[in-house]
């Protein structure tokens, strides 16, 4: 291959690479935008339920709760696409940081490779974010039937009169 040929693809590779980075930094700064807006959603809405039970709006604070567990499930969904963009960014990069690391003699360039924890669980974004969509979602269903409960214990214990 002569040198202009040898430069041309160096290029292309280059703006290939770059590509594949701006891609994957886009979705994953979008993913972290999206945990972020979460917490601040089900900071809103625990904050929305505990003042409704104080209030003694037991219907009130069953549609927070169930609101808070729609939204947790949509957050989920979310982040699973958002995941797939991130790693469809990651594939790309992998065979150019390859060739990029032999063209150097630097091994330590395949960084997508080196950071891929593949088998240890609890070690990924996507580890705990599952854990933290899932539980979020379990405590907002476990508020709408505890506010159920002391909605059904109010009309218990109302007497009709006669």
């Amino acid at each position: 291959m002569d040198i202009d040929a040898e430069t041309q693809k160096r290029a292309i590779e280059k703006d290939a690479l770059d590509h594949a980075w701006g891609w994957f930094a886009l979705h994953a700064r979008q993913r972290m935008f999206c945990v972020n807006f979460f917490l601040v959603a089900v900071a809103f809405l625990a904050a929305g339920y505990v003042t409704a039970l104080t209030e003694k709006l037991c219907g009130l604070a069953t549609g927070t709760s169930l609101l808070g567990a729609l939204i947790a499930w949509l957050f989920h969904r979310l982040d699973d696409r958002t995941s797939d963009l991130v790693h469809a960014g990651e594939d790309a990069m992998k065979p150019l940081q390859h060739a990029l690391a032999e063209a150097t003699g630097i091994a330590e360039l395949e960084l997508v490779k080196r950071v891929d924890r593949t088998g240890k669980k609890w070690s990924s974004y996507g580890d705990i974010l599952w854990a933290l969509h899932w539980l979020t979602f379990l405590a907002f269903v476990v508020g709408a039937v505890y506010a159920l409960y002391l909605a059904g214990m109010r009309l218990c214990l109302v007497t009709p009169s006669g």
